[in-house]
């Protein structure tokens, strides 16, 4: 299940049930990781075990002016971390989630800074609870602009790199995987060339969210360069989603295999439809993926 589809099922439960969610620690947009435990802890509660914690509460305040958002789990049992998901804008499909560490207060609140900008779009934000015995529980969804939340607010300037090396797995997940419950993250860090580390896809296709996001919009006229590595010979193709559901692909780049970077350099025009339309610009573009074999890895993608 997606993130977002998962999300809209549970918020039609009526909140006088006191319904409770509960989240991967890695979001990745797929539900199923790590929710082991879950399982087995319900199944005990519904045979009569120990009711589950519950449901985490979520507020937002300012300190320093800056914006803050805090978890403050249920302590019926032990909290092991808490930690903050956030997205800007954008339709459920297109959103770019990323994650924060919240550090615990002294009233027992976890607590994490969350920039918000001078945009009309809304801020997403959720909590999660991890517990020492595997139990995790979310808050429910805030959804509003810093305007509604009288929040101080930074200037946006969009940022052109959308992935660098070392940046971690959170800007990654994988579609098309048609995989329903993962043992494992589905996005791998591993070292390339040179010891520069990249991501990859374990199954499905590596994809990003980030040209959604409106801190890293490209400009009108942007070309998107690609770095990556396979180390057997391969064809990378790049695929593209704009707001409308229309999808491009890019020509195929052939990758030479061995250890080197490859730097694929793509313009608006390289991408077609499957009626061959090229795209205009990369302006109304959501999300990216990219169409390669399982060992195909990704070391930086930048609006250029």
């Amino acid at each position: 299940f997606s993130f977002e589809g998962f999300y809209e099922i549970f918020a039609r439960i009526p909140a006088e049930t006191g319904g409770v969610m509960s989240m991967s620690a890695n979001l990745c947009r797929e539900v199923g990781f790590a929710e082991a435990r879950d399982i087995e802890l319900f199944f005990e509660y519904l045979t009569g075990g120990a009711a589950p914690p519950n449901r985490p509460a979520i507020r937002f305040s300012v300190s320093d002016d800056k914006p803050y958002f805090s978890v403050k789990p249920d302590p019926a049992r032990p909290v092991k971390r808490c930690a903050l998901f956030y997205a800007y804008g954008g339709a459920a499909r297109d959103r770019n989630w990323e994650r924060k560490e919240a550090f615990m207060s002294a009233d027992g609140e976890y607590i994490a800074n969350i920039d918000c900008y001078d945009i009309p779009d809304p801020l997403y934000v959720y909590g999660a609870a991890y517990y020492e015995d595997g139990f995790s529980l979310c808050t429910r969804v805030l959804k509003k602009t810093a305007a509604e939340l009288n929040a101080p607010v930074k200037r946006l300037v969009p940022s052109h790199l959308l992935y660098a090396p070392g940046g971690g797995r959170d800007s990654f997940t994988t579609v098309d995987s048609r995989v329903l419950i993962h043992y494992k993250d589905n996005v791998e860090r591993v070292s390339g060339p040179l010891g520069i580390e990249g991501v990859r896809a374990a199954t499905g296709k590596l994809a990003a969210f980030k040209p959604g996001d409106p801190r890293f919009s490209p400009l009108r006229g942007s070309a998107i360069q690609i770095n990556a590595y396979s180390a057997a010979p391969a064809g990378l193709v790049v695929g593209l989603r704009d707001g409308k559901g229309v999808v491009y692909y890019s020509k195929e780049t052939p990758l030479c295999g061995g250890e080197i970077w490859q730097k694929a350099a793509l313009d608006a025009a390289a991408f077609k439809t499957a009626q061959k339309t090229a795209l205009v610009d990369f302006s109304d573009i959501k999300a990216l993926w990219f169409e390669a074999p399982a060992g195909v890895v990704v070391s930086s993608i930048i609006w250029t």
